[in-house]
């Protein structure tokens, strides 16, 4: 046995295979094939809550000005669009890293239930947008009053 314990992140077979994971997920940006989470999870990530009375959806898109976005909605379907514009770099400036995502981006969200197009409000503050989304009446569940059969 082994008096001491090696640490996987200082070995150098490790930390080979991580450069090399590096080199790829690099590649594949220059490719336009981007394994981040921007491309896997989809862009921008969104929550979701639903209720009784429909839905609401709050989306994180830091660095998209309102008149980049557009919403739009089909039966359940919920659709997000905009462009995140590439930073102006100031002469001589490089960068040495980027990992946030320019360009444009669409994101598609199913809802558990059909939302009236005529009901559905955006707002877009400190880089959230939070879209409230209305039940149509037609598909809201309904009490059913029950009779006791005498």
């Amino acid at each position: 046995m082994f008096g001491y314990r090696r640490s996987l992140i200082n070995d150098p077979f490790f930390k080979s295979f991580r450069r090399m994971g590096r080199l790829f997920d690099e590649m594949g940006r220059h490719l336009g094939h981007d394994n981040s989470l921007h491309a896997a999870g989809g862009f921008p990530l969104v929550d979701v809550w639903t209720s009784q009375e429909g839905a609401v959806v709050n989306a994180e898109i830091p660095g998209v000005a309102t008149d980049d976005l557009d919403v739009s909605v089909l039966g359940n379907t919920l659709t997000i669009r905009g462009k995140r514009p590439h930073p102006e770099l100031d002469e001589g400036e490089n960068y040495a890293r980027q990992e946030r995502q320019t360009g444009e981006f669409v994101r598609t969200v199913e809802l558990p239930f059909p939302v009236d197009p005529e009901q559905v409000d955006a707002e877009h503050r400190h880089g959230v947008l939070t879209i409230r989304l209305t039940r149509p009446e037609a598909d809201k569940p309904r009490r059913i009053a029950i009779g006791n059969g005498s």
